[in-house]
């Protein structure tokens, strides 16, 4: 009986080691989570429909280490819980987070690193762009911007497609602090030193936009 009681001690302590290196090599062996940065490269791409549009490429990027990066702005500069992160993928860059709201307000943001660029002999600018089913703003920053004023348009790209929206210059409208304002003059092209996306407290939750291609967009001339 001795022996028996003896045998299944040695046998539970096998089993137990046993089961706690399996454990431990299963942990070590799982896949790691991808690595975010506060700020990413975004590579931009000319748009598919070149034979229609004359484009201008806003960036371009060839690593993640280029001068010109995507960063981030969230409402916690202002006291708000919102938070947001950019994830590289191949070909594009994930911009998700989660928007929460304080007091009916909040928002979460990617800007591009200022750099001016005179874009007066385009019509507008254009995104390949996939969304969630939610409404974004597209937003602008120039270089005669006053008192902290953006421009910006709202967009609802399509859920689980890549979409190429276009918006005419005209179409942006001024804003500050998430306010409509009233500016003595338009957008002015001329003028842009950085673009970016937002997702505000009319998006309350969790977000997920894919972002491709940025660029500055005009109608091509059909010779006659």
């Amino acid at each position: 009986m001795k022996q028996l009681a003896g045998f299944i001690l040695c046998l539970t302590i096998l089993l137990t080691v046993a089961a706690f290196l399996a454990s431990r090599a299963q942990s070590t062996s799982a896949p790691e989570e991808p690595q975010t940065r506060d700020s990413v490269a975004l590579n931009i791409l000319p748009l598919s429909d070149s034979g229609v549009y004359r484009l201008n490429q806003l960036l371009a990027f060839h690593t993640f280490e280029d001068a010109n990066t995507l960063f981030v702005v969230n409402d916690d500069v202002m006291g708000g819980r919102s938070w947001s992160r950019i994830i590289p993928r191949e070909g594009h860059v994930v911009f998700e987070g989660e928007v929460r709201p304080v007091q009916g307000s909040g928002f979460a943001s990617v800007r591009s690193t200022p750099s001016p660029v005179d874009l007066s002999d385009y019509s507008g600018l254009a995104v390949k762009i996939m969304g969630d089913g939610s409404t974004y703003s597209f937003t602008v920053r120039t270089g005669e911007s006053r008192g902290g004023v953006y421009w910006k348009v709202r967009m609802t790209p399509p859920a689980g497609e890549w979409a190429e929206l276009t918006f005419p210059f005209s179409e942006f409208q001024a804003y500050r602090r998430g306010r409509q304002v009233q500016e003595d003059r338009p957008l002015d092209p001329a003028s842009i030193v950085s673009v970016g996306f937002m997702a505000s407290s009319g998006h309350s939750g969790e977000f997920r936009l894919h972002i491709s291609e940025v660029a500055a967009w005009a109608p091509r001339l059909v010779e006659g």
